[in-house]
């Protein structure tokens, strides 16, 4: 029971200190290449329907385009909504992962 206290008290604490958890926004200009834009905004889930950091202006599944080293012959994965973003490989079957999420 005193560690429930506890717990619910330094909750509390870090609430009303107004310490902010917030995601850091990504922008083109954050990433040294194309290559490692592109797998940044895939293993976000990022596509045209989910572009938080709003790396892909135009929706066609391509980072920072303008970033060197783009590959215009890079073909995204889209799912059957024309979804884009992180697959996994089951040996034929393609899987979109249900959660994406940190634990801090």
């Amino acid at each position: 029971m005193k560690s429930i206290i506890s717990f619910f008290t330094v909750f509390a604490l870090i609430l009303s200190s107004g310490l902010s958890i917030t995601a850091t926004d990504m922008d083109c200009s954050d990433f040294a290449n194309w290559k490692e834009a592109q797998s940044f905004f895939e293993s976000e889930g990022g596509g045209p329907e989910s572009d938080s950091h709003r790396l892909d202006s135009n929706g066609d599944g391509l980072a920072c385009e303008s970033l060197p080293g783009f590959d215009s012959s890079y073909e995204p994965y889209k799912g059957d909504k024309g979804e884009t973003g992180i697959f996994t490989d089951t040996g034929g079957h393609w899987l979109k992962p249900i959660l994406n999420f940190c634990i801090i």
